[in-house]
């Protein structure tokens, strides 16, 4: 929530620790997406959280004592996390594993929730190929998201709604976003 944490308290954040400051923090994050109306919410992880015993059991801590009352929570893990453990945690926590479809293959069940970085990041613009792909992905029964977070964002998107056969949204992008 771009809040400074003083450096007396940073010890008690970060990897999903189960400390009240944690909590506190999911508790303004939550009333934040209550007053937007929002019901999805992504946990985008560093890839220093990694598939420990301690990382997983603080995922676990986090997922039973955080009220998601009204909320689907997605959960971006980054690094090697295995497949068949994130696939577990998933259906055990109730998460849907938020991915980049032109790179995994999403382990929960059910809704999806897509973040497509650039397949060589941020400044790729993506290929007639590639957003075929995400369109084939983006064709199950299940409710489907996808967000671009790269440099062509509203161009990509404008161009994967056109191949879904959806209505075409006008596209803002804020002034730091716009090019020249």
């Amino acid at each position: 929530m771009r809040k400074p944490i003083p450096d007396a308290e940073k010890n008690l954040y970060g990897s999903l620790r189960p400390t009240e400051s944690v909590l506190k923090a999911w508790t303004n994050t939550a009333a934040a997406a209550r007053a937007m109306g929002a019901s999805v919410i992504v946990f985008q992880c560093p890839p220093r959280f990694t598939p420990t015993a301690d990382h997983v059991e603080n995922l676990r801590k986090f997922c039973e004592s955080a009220d998601r009352t009204g909320f689907v929570l997605t959960w971006e893990p980054r690094g090697d996390w295995p497949p068949d453990l994130v696939r577990g945690l998933c259906a055990e926590l109730q998460l849907v594993h938020v991915v980049d479809p032109l790179k995994q293959v999403p382990q929960s069940e059910g809704l999806r929730y897509f973040r497509l970085h650039g397949v060589t990041g941020y400044r790729y613009l993506h290929t007639e190929q590639d957003l075929k792909t995400v369109a084939g992905r983006c064709a199950t029964d299940a409710p489907t998201y996808a967000l671009f977070n790269n440099l062509f964002m509203g161009e990509d998107a404008l161009r994967l709604q056109k191949l879904l056969g959806r209505p075409a949204l006008r596209v803002v992008r804020p002034a730091r976003q716009r090019r020249a």
